[in-house]
């Protein structure tokens, strides 16, 4: 079973379907390629963020003073 995947048509309904390798390979026209993510270096930000504080009344933040 090395290699095969398990499906079912509804999850927690039904029987098990196997499906190899053969058949995957079939079912697609572009061959897989293994993702190659991108990344940054890190930064430091110029200006400091300003995130209003969440309130637990809900008003509105003129409504507070």
């Amino acid at each position: 079973m090395a290699g095969y995947i398990l499906g079912r048509e509804i999850p927690n309904v039904g029987e098990w379907t196997k499906f190899s390798p053969a058949q995957i390979s079939n079912l697609q026209k572009k061959k897989i390629k293994i993702p190659e993510p991108m990344s940054s270096t890190h930064t430091t930000p110029k200006n400091e963020w300003v995130i209003a504080m969440p309130n637990i009344s809900g008003a509105l933040p003129l409504q507070l003073l």
